[in-house]
């Protein structure tokens, strides 16, 4: 607890300094963005390693587990979701691989979570009763960090399995508006949450959700969310043209193989995936995001290649 109220200090300061009058402005996105999910930490000093208690929650244990990877070693994998409980010398070594990889004519971009509590710098409570003043000056602190290295940021509200559920954002309006009063400026988009389609009961039940964020969290560029591909729940399957909801202008798309197996499918088995996607989703931009949790290797980058080649609005 000692570590989040230095670090709440710290970001209260950096706050102060860098107010809502300072002049930031949200990141102009040019053609692309290139917006990587997962990277790599290899040669990362020790020092700056993520703690115990910042590789055991909720994001960590759903991409990094013994169980979730089935014997691969990814030691040396993380996700950019959990950003915001991320060590100080983390984001900063998170912000330049990002824009170390970016090409000319591509934005960084970089998406992360709000909720839940354990996952987001312990700003918004589980149970959304409420989101105090320093809590929003953390969020504003974490947002301006990236913008400040031209790095576009795009929030998602929500994960697919754990408290507070995106399906109970009715009842969450009044934090998500204190939200975008202190972040929309400086922020070019929201997601609705990880993997919508896993409780979606259908195309419509996402469009009535992403119509609330429109109308707290108004004024955004982009309105988008996380889908894989081809998941069926059995009342609800994404698999592009009419089963895309209609009020988003990006899907955050994950491939339809757990990104551990990306290796194993292979840059054959990316191409075809992707001719199928994209044949089927010609109306919308898509982020081509989650497909291999394997950062730096030498299959991921030939699969990230095809993917630029193919001039795909965002590539993870």
């Amino acid at each position: 607890m000692w570590k989040w109220i230095k670090q709440w200090i710290l970001l209260g300061w950096l706050f102060d300094l860098y107010s809502d009058d300072n002049g930031i402005k949200k990141v102009k996105i040019g053609n692309r963005i290139f917006a990587p999910l997962f990277y790599s930490i290899a040669g990362m000093p020790a020092l700056f390693m993520s703690t115990a208690d910042e590789i055991s929650g909720y994001i960590y244990q759903k991409y990094f587990s013994k169980k979730s990877l089935k014997g691969l070693d990814a030691s040396t994998i993380r996700a950019t979701w959990d950003y915001m409980k991320k060590t100080e010398e983390e984001r900063k070594f998170l912000r330049d691989y990002i824009k170390n990889r970016t090409l000319p004519d591509e934005t960084p971009a970089i998406t992360f979570i709000l909720t839940p509590y354990e996952e987001n710098g312990h700003t918004i409570p589980d149970d959304m009763s409420g989101v105090s003043n320093d809590a929003l000056n953390v969020i504003r602190a974490m947002c301006e960090e990236n913008v400040k290295d031209g790095i576009a940021v795009f929030l998602c509200l929500y994960v697919d399995d754990h408290a507070p559920r995106w399906m109970d954002i009715n009842n969450h309006r009044e934090v998500w508006k204190k939200v975008h009063k202190k972040v929309g400026d400086i922020v070019n988009g929201y997601i609705l949450s990880i993997e919508a389609n896993e409780k979606a009961t259908s195309k419509g039940h996402i469009e009535n959700c992403v119509n609330i964020i429109r109308e707290v969290m108004p004024g955004a560029d982009y309105y988008s969310v996380h889908l894989q591909w081809k998941a069926n729940n059995g009342r609800y399957c994404w698999t592009g043209g009419a089963t895309t909801p209609t009020n988003i202008n990006v899907v955050w798309v994950e491939y339809s193989w757990n990104p551990d197996r990306g290796d194993a499918v292979g840059l054959g088995g990316l191409k075809n995936e992707y001719g199928a996607i994209n044949h089927n989703n010609q109306q919308i931009d898509l982020v081509h995001q989650e497909w291999n949790l394997k950062a730096g290797g030498s299959i991921e980058a030939a699969q990230r290649a095809y993917l630029r080649s193919q001039r795909a609005w965002g590539i993870g």
